[in-house]
């Protein structure tokens, strides 16, 4: 895969949880890497993903709306959504993240 990222990455192994939508439960994922401008996850091969999220890392309170960008197999590459976006714009159930806010 030829690399198109803008801002480097750096390799975490962090558990994670996607939220499509509050009537759907929860996609328990591993981020294995993040940059300020989005993330690579590992998903279970058959967890469908939505174009857009809400990526939570438990372990540190961090929630990023994020849009699907590719997938591969297990794994997916979501890009980061900017913190000012309209609430009209989330994904019904989230919560709003904060700016200051990164998984990384």
């Amino acid at each position: 895969m030829d690399e198109r990222r803008q801002d480097a990455r750096r390799r975490v192994c962090l558990g994670g949880l996607i939220e499509a939508a509050a009537f759907l439960p929860e996609i328990p994922c591993t981020l294995r890497n993040v940059s300020l401008t989005g993330a690579q996850v590992r998903v279970a091969p058959g967890a469908i993903l939505p174009e857009r999220i809400v990526l939570s890392v438990p372990s540190r309170g961090e929630q990023r709306l994020a849009e699907l960008v590719w997938r591969e197999g297990e794994l997916a590459g979501f890009r980061f959504q900017e913190a000012r976006e309209k609430p009209a714009d989330r994904p019904p159930s989230a919560a709003r993240p904060r700016g200051d806010e990164t998984l990384h």
